[in-house]
């Protein structure tokens, strides 16, 4: 498990292209969440995909998804 430490805004293409599922769990010091392998919709297959974030980062996340929400 590693802590994601700084969210950096890009201008990558978006390429979504297949449908999968992701767990999230918290505690009083991370929100986790684990993603499933690309086409695995019914939670099948884990992916190595993990973040884990410590309250900072997650305010963080939260301001860059009410940005994205609110377009």
């Amino acid at each position: 498990m590693a802590v994601i430490m700084d969210i950096r805004h890009c201008d990558r293409k978006i390429a979504a292209k297949e449908k999968t599922v992701a767990e999230v769990n918290m505690d009083e010091r991370y929100f986790s969440m684990w993603v499933y392998e690309a086409g695995a919709e019914t939670g099948m297959r884990l992916s190595p995909l993990s973040i884990q974030l410590e309250r900072k980062n997650a305010e963080l996340l939260k301001e860059l998804l009410e940005e994205y929400l609110s377009k």
